[in-house]
């Protein structure tokens, strides 16, 4: 499978969406507050969007390569997606939050949002979007 820029940032930018309309749907009160001084409204999809592409290049560059792991890699790779996005998005906004409100709770609710936009939006590009954008 060849490494596709425009697959890649369209994708991205698809979980990205999701991830905002998540939040916006499932806690629209807290979707104003600030983590580092950036509303969470833009933190959360942007953290997201980052991790969705930390975790694809993951799976290209890194389980494409071992050795033995053809026949697994499928699964793996959405264990690992499902992981590295929720993680990644906790762990960054976790990162820009200066004053210490995202606690334990937070940091659940945030990773689980975060996989469940991963999924939906990854499904959404893969089922809807790229097939009619033909990309």
């Amino acid at each position: 499978m060849s490494y596709s820029y425009k697959r890649e940032l369209g994708q991205s930018l698809t979980v990205a969406g999701t991830a905002y309309l998540a939040l916006m749907a499932l806690a629209p009160n807290s979707a104003y507050q600030s983590v580092g001084g950036v509303p969470l409204a833009v933190a959360f999809p942007a953290a997201v969007g980052a991790a969705t592409v930390i975790s694809d290049m993951s799976k290209q560059y890194v389980l494409d390569y071992l050795p033995g792991n053809k026949q697994y890699a499928s699964a793996e790779g959405a264990l690992v997606t499902a992981g590295l996005t929720g993680g990644a998005t906790a762990g960054l906004l976790k990162l820009a939050d200066r004053q210490g409100d995202i606690g334990g709770k937070e940091m659940f609710n945030i990773a689980l949002l975060g996989i469940g936009s991963e999924i939906g939006g990854t499904y959404l590009w893969d089922r809807v979007l790229q097939p009619s954008l033909q990309w």
